[in-house]
């Protein structure tokens, strides 16, 4: 599993990690909650190559751990602390309030990261494919790569380059004229023209979606070149870049099922 620099303190400091302890476990508390939450032994000895402290075998175990068990983990563990301030503080008191209001935020990106962790694989299988073009796994690999690290802004642009090639290798394929000043979006129009006259797409339902991505598209040359690090920009954040990414993903895989 991983978490941005910023991520994992907030993570630390909400588990008081930061002088070697872990919440208020002692460390038979601590084998107990470790083997209920996901029966593993938190201080068996591939855990303790960084060090023997409880902070030390969670990092490692952090590390080392599929995505699923460190997320199930830390969120147990958030909401044992969770319950220790209810009972220390109650619901209405402003410290506990606050207290509370750093979990949650702990949680969104434990939550955030294993999303993004899942989202990775699906978009890089749909992504790679031999279209007639050298860079496709490239880029494909920039993608899945700018997720997993926490940053899918970085992966904005090259989805953008991956677009051009992608659509213009479907016009050529269907004989469809067009040059390099051609946009995503004009791409995209022309194509769904071509799919719907050849019965392509047979719902009105799905036609109407389909035709909405030429707006998407115009839309998503302005994200490319306003808001992702293309340019000089002011990015946008980690989630609207996400799901940009997998919504746009969305329309190539359905491109890729009915234009074999």
């Amino acid at each position: 599993m991983k978490y941005s620099i910023k991520d994992k303190a907030l993570i630390e400091r909400v588990l008081e990690m930061e002088s070697g302890y872990v919440l208020d476990f002692s460390d038979a508390t601590m084998m107990n909650f470790v083997a209920e939450s996901v029966e593993k032994d938190i201080h068996d000895v591939k855990y303790q190559v960084n060090g023997s402290s409880k902070a030390k075998k969670l990092r490692t175990f952090i590390d080392m751990e599929s995505d699923e068990i460190v997320t199930k983990l830390l969120l147990d563990m958030l909401e044992r602390k969770r319950d220790r301030i209810i009972s220390s503080y109650g619901i209405s008191n402003e410290s506990g309030k606050n207290k509370n209001s750093e979990i949650d935020s702990a949680v969104y990106v434990i939550q955030k990261s294993s999303l993004s962790q899942s989202v990775a694989p699906a978009i890089h299988e749909t992504l790679t494919g031999d279209f007639g073009r050298v860079n496709v796994a490239l880029l494909a690999d920039d993608v899945k790569k700018s997720i997993l690290e926490g940053c899918p802004q970085k992966g904005l642009d090259r989805m953008h380059t991956y677009l051009v090639g992608f659509l213009r290798s479907r016009c050529e394929k269907h004989q469809i004229p067009f040059d390099e000043s051609d946009t995503i979006n004009s791409m995209i129009a022309k194509l769904i023209k071509i799919y719907e006259s050849k019965g392509y797409i047979q719902s009105d339902c799905s036609l109407l979606i389909a035709k909405s991505q030429i707006s998407i598209f115009e839309k998503f040359n302005h994200v490319r070149n306003r808001q992702s690090l293309a340019h000089d920009n002011e990015i946008l954040g980690n989630s609207e870049s996400l799901y940009l990414l997998n919504s746009i993903v969305g329309s190539i895989r359905f491109i890729r099922e009915i234009d074999l």
